[in-house]
């Protein structure tokens, strides 16, 4: 009677693992070669945040293309960067880029970005190292992007 108990607990919790993992996926996961464009309303001082970012799945879902200002500005073109998806189905991402301040010293600035599929929206940290409060950002409210730029 144990083993057959056992076996039984063990199907169970498989079942529900594998019901986890189909939710999982099917939920939370962007359709390959989704793209999105952002308006973002920054917050903070200095510019250092874009007004706009835009971003398209690529690998599988594995990966973004991103593009915006200041990236357009340093790297020609958009650049690729690594997602991951957190606990409550955001896709996160993250990239750095080094931008010249106003009299000609460069400063190293890091992106994050957590996107909603299920809303569109999401928020933009910008940090930058060498500035004392140099914590900037904003909320990003998205639209599915139909050009071919990024």
């Amino acid at each position: 009677m144990r083993l057959i108990k056992a076996g039984l607990e063990f199907s169970f919790r498989c079942a529900i693992a594998v019901a986890l993992t189909s939710l999982a996926t099917t939920t939370f996961a962007a359709p390959n070669g989704a793209a999105f464009l952002c308006e973002v309303k920054t917050r903070g001082h200095g510019g250092w945040t874009p007004k706009q970012i835009g971003f398209r799945f690529v690998e599988n879902d594995s990966q973004v293309k991103v593009l915006d200002a200041f990236i357009q500005k340093t790297k020609n073109g958009p650049l690729t960067t690594t997602v991951s998806v957190k606990v409550n189905g955001d896709h996160q991402f993250r990239w750095v880029l080094n931008l010249p301040t106003t009299d000609g010293t460069v400063v190293s600035a890091s992106y994050n970005v957590e996107f909603s599929l299920a809303s569109q929206t999401g928020k933009v940290t910008t940090h930058i190292a060498q500035f004392t409060g140099g914590r900037n950002g904003g909320d990003m409210t998205c639209a599915p992007y139909r050009g071919s730029a990024i």
